[in-house]
């Protein structure tokens, strides 16, 4: 989740990690919250082993998809690759 604001709702984030891998089982990745656990912006809340995805020719696309649309104006993403703590893009809210 996205940390709340001062008299704002949390941001409620979907995130889709890799396409086609249900037969995977869950093996390429390691779930590190429980569900509906509050986290922080500097809390990692998946470990996923991208290689075995490609090993598996699996597509490692990761998506993010807010439920609440009508809390977000704007969102701009980096168009690179990031590593864990770098800024990935910006969500403006309404």
């Amino acid at each position: 989740m996205v940390q709340k604001e001062k008299n704002r709702e949390t941001l409620r984030p979907l995130y889709r990690i890799g396409l086609d891998t249900v037969e995977l089982k869950g093996e390429p990745f390691m779930i590190l919250v429980e569900e509906n656990q509050h986290v922080t912006t500097t809390e990692p809340l998946v470990k996923v082993d991208f290689d075995k995805i490609v090993a598996c020719e699996k597509d490692p696309t990761v998506i993010v998809a807010f439920i609440e649309q009508a809390q977000i104006s704007e969102i701009t993403v980096q168009d690179k690759t990031v590593d864990h703590g770098e800024v990935c893009g910006e969500i403006k809210r309404t």
